[in-house]
C-alpha cells in the first residue's frame, strides 16, 4: 500500500504506520515552491524541512517517495509574490494558452499584464487549467526541474521520486515562445521554401499558424517534450540515488492522456524510462473504475501499475472494497488518495487495519 500524505512529516508518519502503509508519498514541490531545504527554488516553510522531517520520522517503517509537481508552478488565481518565484524570474518558461497568444503579441514576457493575462484565462477556466504550466519544450525550464529533482535524490533518502503534473493542461494550454519557436523550426526543417513562405506570411497575422497548418505533428510535439522531461529528470533522479523507484501520477484513459494532455505514459513503461505509473482513479463507479485500471494492468509490460484510490471520494468502506478488487485486477499496488482525508473519517483506520489491511503489504523493491 502507497499512501499520500500531507506536509506535516512526523505527525502523519506515525498515524500512517498505525495504518500498516509500506510508503509514503510526500509533496517535495507543490507550486513552484520547495518543502524542503532546497537552494534552488522558494522554500514554502522558512526554516523547517518538512521531507526531512517525514523521512525522520518513518524510521525505517515504510518507504518515502518524494512527490514532485513537475509542471504546474501556480495557483491562477493567488500568484506567488515571493520574487524568486519562477513565474516572477521566468514568466518566459510559461505555456501561453492558444486563446491568449493573438492578445499578447508585442508584449515581453517581463511586461507587466504578460503573466496577468495568463493567469485571468486560466482562473476562468478551471475545469481546463488547475493553474499555471510551466513548459517542458522550453529546455531552460527542462534543466530547471532536473536540477530540482537531482538536488533532492542526492541529499534525501528517499526510496522514490514520484511526478506528478507531467503533462501539459489540455490541448489548449499552448507552449512557450520558446517552445513555439523550435516547432516552427522543426517544421521548416521538413517542408519546402514555398511552403515557409507561406507559413511565414500567415505567421504575422496568426501567431499559431503552424499549429493549426499541422495539428497532428503539434500534438506529437508537446508529447516528445513532456517525454523527454520524464526521460531527462528520471536519468538524474537515478544517477543521483542508483537503485531508486521513478513513478508517475498519469490519467487513467490512455486516449485521453496521450490526446488531450500530451502525456503518452505507456511508452514510459515499455522504455523503462519509470518504473511505475499510477493512474488517478478517482471515480465512485466501480465497473467504469474496474475497466479502466484492467486497460492499464494490459499495456504494463514489465512496468508496474499502482491503482490510484479516490479514499477521500468513497468513505472507509468503499475504500476497502476498491483495495480489494484492485487486487482482482493484478495491479501491483494501490495509492490512497489522501490519507489527510482518510484522517478525517472516523473509524477509517479500524476499517482499513480490521479489512484489507489486515497483513501488512511489503515495500516495492
Amino acid at each position: 500500500m502507497v499512501a499520500s500524505m500531507s506536509k506535516d512529516g512526523g505527525r502523519r508518519g506515525d498515524e500512517l504506520a498505525r495504518l500498516r502503509g509500506n510508503a509514503a508519498f510526500f509533496q517535495a514541490r507543490s507550486r513552484g515552491d520547495a518543502w524542503f531545504d532546497s537552494a534552488i527554488e522558494p522554500i514554502a516553510t522558512p526554516g523547517g524541512d518538512p521531507l526531512g522531517a517525514c523521512i525522520a520520522a518513518s524510521r525505517g517503517d515504510y518507504d518515502v517517495h518524494a512527490w514532485i509537481n513537475m509542471n504546474l508552478v501556480a495557483d491562477a488565481s493567488r500568484l506567488p509574490t515571493d520574487p524568486r518565484h519562477l513565474v516572477r524570474t521566468h514568466p518566459e518558461w510559461l505555456c501561453v494558452p492558444d486563446a491568449v497568444v493573438a492578445g499578447l503579441r508585442g508584449r515581453t514576457p517581463d511586461s507587466p499584464d504578460y503573466v496577468s493575462a495568463i493567469a485571468t484565462h486560466c482562473a476562468s477556466r478551471k475545469n481546463e487549467f488547475e493553474g499555471l504550466f510551466a513548459d517542458p519544450a522550453h529546455p531552460d525550464y527542462r534543466a530547471h526541474v532536473v536540477r530540482i529533482v537531482e538536488d533532492l535524490a542526492r541529499r534525501y533518502a528517499v526510496r522514490g521520486v514520484h511526478f506528478d503534473y507531467i503533462r501539459y493542461a489540455s490541448t489548449g494550454s499552448g507552449l512557450s515562445r520558446r517552445g513555439m519557436s523550435e516547432f516552427e523550426a522543426r517544421i521548416d526543417a521538413e517542408i519546402d521554401a514555398a511552403s515557409k513562405r507561406e507559413l511565414a506570411g500567415r505567421r504575422k497575422s496568426d501567431p499559431l499558424a503552424y499549429a493549426r497548418r499541422f495539428p497532428k505533428a503539434y500534438a506529437a510535439f508537446r508529447r516528445e517534450s513532456v517525454t523527454r522531461l520524464v526521460e531527462e529528470a528520471s536519468a538524474a533522479a537515478r544517477r543521483a540515488r542508483p537503485g531508486l523507484l521513478v513513478s508517475a501520477a498519469v490519467f487513467p484513459d490512455i486516449d485521453d492522456a496521450r490526446d488531450r494532455r500530451h502525456q503518452d505514459w505507456p511508452s514510459w513503461l515499455a522504455a523503462g524510462t519509470v518504473d511505475a505509473v499510477a493512474p488517478m482513479l478517482y471515480m465512485k463507479d466501480a465497473p467504469e473504475y474496474e475497466r479502466r485500471l484492467r486497460a492499464a494492468v494490459a499495456v504494463k509490460g514489465s512496468g508496474r501499475v499502482w491503482a490510484g484510490i479516490g479514499a477521500w471520494l468513497l468513505g472507509p468502506e468503499a475504500t476497502a472494497e476498491r483495495i480489494e478488487l484492485v487486487r482482482r485486477c493484478g495491479a501491483d499496488g494501490w495509492v490512497l488518495f489522501s490519507h489527510h482525508a482518510l484522517l478525517a473519517m472516523p473509524n477509517a483506520a479500524d476499517v482499513l487495519r480490521d479489512g484489507p489491511l489486515r497483513l501488512r503489504s511489503r515495500p516495492p523493491e
